[in-house]
């Protein structure tokens, strides 16, 4: 048993990936909470000790294909900002190919609040702006998609309803 799964991970890393769908950073805030703010009553104080940014959403299950020696590509809509920065990073530096179509939508970021080791808060930023993704873009989208389906393994639509992957798309 332990030789087949051996076997299934050396034929995994020749397999060629395509994850499509919604892609999020995840921020993490790591502290200690040793006691209560006073200037909320009940609410702890959080002594940040340090910060780190993971792929989230479809992100994330690039980066699990990636670690696992997989070649993997990414597409999505993510944000030409600070944000966006970091996810094309985080990608660069997990040997994932990305691919932004880009549609003035913002980056997603979920960042949670850790003191000790429970989380305190989750804050969301980006999705009150969205927008669903418009026409030309879903058209480079699936022009892009029927041009290279050919050159994937396996491909993995993560769709967290973001508006990368709207209903059409899915359904063509």
């Amino acid at each position: 048993m332990v030789k087949n799964l051996v076997t299934l991970i050396d034929d995994f890393k020749n397999q060629k990936i395509l994850v499509a769908g919604d892609i999020i950073l995840d921020e993490f805030i790591w502290g200690v909470c040793k006691r209560i703010n006073p200037e909320e009553e009940g609410a702890p104080l959080v002594n940040v000790r340090r910060r780190n940014y993971m792929l989230g959403g479809a992100g994330n299950v690039a980066n699990n294909i990636a670690s696992l020696g997989g070649k993997c590509d990414l597409w999505g809509c993510f944000g030409d900002d600070d944000d966006g920065k970091k996810i094309k990073k985080l990608c660069e530096n997990s040997s994932i190919d990305l691919k932004n179509f880009y549609d003035k939508n913002p980056t997603i970021v979920k960042t949670r609040v850790i003191g000790g080791r429970k989380q305190i808060v989750r804050f969301d930023e980006g999705e009150e702006n969205l927008t669903k993704i418009n026409k030309e873009t879903e058209d480079r989208i699936l022009e892009e998609f029927e041009k290279s389906i050919e050159n994937y393994d396996f491909v993995i639509l993560s769709d967290y309803n973001k508006t990368f992957l709207p209903l059409d798309f899915l359904v063509k």
